[in-house]
């Protein structure tokens, strides 16, 4: 299990006021908001190692790639 600890930061007033009306436009908290927000920044700044950078390059160069004529011939190939 994770232990929780407390975070204690300052916002304005008006960015206080813009939390409480997105959260309740949503039905949400502003603590679980604030936890997703900060999980959606840390994962838009992970840096890519080298084996899924060079899986994109070659992916750009159409190498492991397989077309496809129709989605049932994808399905097929699937075994679906």
């Amino acid at each position: 299990m994770n232990k929780t600890v407390r975070l204690s930061i300052d916002i304005s007033e008006e960015l206080h006021h813009y939390l409480k009306i997105q959260t309740a436009r949503t039905k949400d908290t502003i603590r679980n908001y604030v936890k997703e927000a900060i999980y959606n920044k840390v994962d838009q700044e992970k840096t890519p190692n080298k084996e899924t950078l060079k899986v994109l390059e070659d992916s750009r160069n159409g190498i492991g790639i397989t077309k496809f004529a129709s989605i049932e011939d994808l399905y097929k190939d699937l075994g679906i």
